[in-house]
């Protein structure tokens, strides 16, 4: 059986596979504009399980919920039939963190507490605590600068911010008012500095010269103390209540952010990450294979996926090709030193 994708229902479909003894539910990633909706709907909600709680995607959550009413009578039934078969749950992208979450809700029903899931570049969709907790029955793989398992909402918020704050540092020295020296000075300073980068000669500020200058700055700031003398109470009032506002503001801030980083996401489960590298000279291939690259596998933190990583191959790692020829190198590479073991 198998469903095409609807906002929040993305397509899966159910195979049994004989060979392995296995019931397998795939669930397609993004590929549609549902498909891209569904992600957008990313605030964290409340996700309660057995044994641990925390907070999940909501559009994935949603997603989850879904198929999981859909497959649940199908895999009852198909577990009639072969008893001895084993449930796995597979996915890429939105298709991964959804298929973490169903296999985490399948887990709570003692007919599917032995699912297990593999997931390939999948969406941050949970919060640290339940994503320790998916280890023993989730395996996330990852390639290269997938940026994907880095997005959700506080990774994103953070990284803005981050941009924001490094703006105004930069851009902060030129909002700051000026006194009246330094107005002068800095008019002459660039007039000199303008003379020497265009080319052409300027003589430098005369004493008179800078005497007109500071008058103009003394007209300028009398001009403005009596326009504003009128109004000094409004003023004052409308400061004192800008000021409580901002102070809202700030406070409102600091509170979102705490609860962003609460309610952090991350990629489920035990992750393995894919990572490319030149071949050695040294190594034993032949001279032909020189540019050849081979794909090593590591175990990493959970905790190194919770900020956003940018690269230039941040979107083609992610790309489902990109994780079927780096996977087929693995499987090779492993079937290579399974039959020098043999020899051996």
């Amino acid at each position: 059986m198998n469903f095409a994708s609807q906002i929040l229902k993305p397509a899966f479909t159910i195979i049994r596979d004989k060979e392995s003894k296995c019931l397998l539910v795939f669930i397609r990633g993004t590929r549609s504009i549902k498909d891209t909706l569904t992600d957008a709907l990313c605030a964290p909600v409340s996700f309660n399980h057995n044994t641990v709680s925390g907070h999940a995607h909501r559009g994935m959550d949603a997603a989850a919920s879904w198929i999981g009413e859909r497959c649940i009578p199908v895999l009852r039934k198909a577990l009639y039939q072969y008893p001895d078969f084993k449930i796995k749950i597979v996915g890429h992208s939105l298709g991964g963190g959804t298929a973490a979450l169903l296999t985490y809700n399948l887990r709570e029903i003692q007919q599917f507490s032995s699912t297990t899931c593999v997931t390939f570049g999948p969406a941050a969709c949970m919060t640290l605590e339940l994503a320790e907790f998916g280890k023993p029955f989730v395996t996330s793989i990852v390639n290269g600068s997938d940026i994907v398992p880095t997005m959700s909402a506080s990774s994103v918020h953070d990284f803005i911010a981050e941009a924001v704050k490094k703006h105004v540092k930069k851009h902060k020295h030129s909002w700051l008012p000026k006194s009246k020296g330094e107005n002068t000075h800095t008019l002459s300073d660039n007039l000199g500095e303008a003379s020497g980068s265009s080319g052409t000669w300027f003589l430098p500020l005369s004493s008179e010269e800078r005497l007109q200058i500071e008058s103009i700055n003394d007209d300028a700031e009398y001009i403005s103390s009596n326009e504003g003398s009128d109004n000094i109470d409004d003023s004052d009032d409308d400061e004192e209540q800008l000021l409580n506002q901002t102070g809202n503001h700030e406070e409102d801030s600091v509170s979102q952010d705490t609860t962003l980083a609460r309610r952090r996401l991350y990629p489920p489960g035990r992750i393995l990450h894919m990572i490319t590298s030149q071949m050695s000279e040294n190594s034993n291939s032949n001279h032909n294979d020189a540019d050849e690259k081979h794909v090593c596998l590591y175990q990493t933190p959970t905790q190194l996926y919770g900020k956003l990583r940018f690269s230039r191959g941040m979107i083609f790692d992610h790309r489902t090709k990109k994780y079927m020829n780096n996977l087929q190198q693995l499987i090779d590479k492993l079937e290579k030193s399974d039959s020098n073991i043999v020899e051996d």
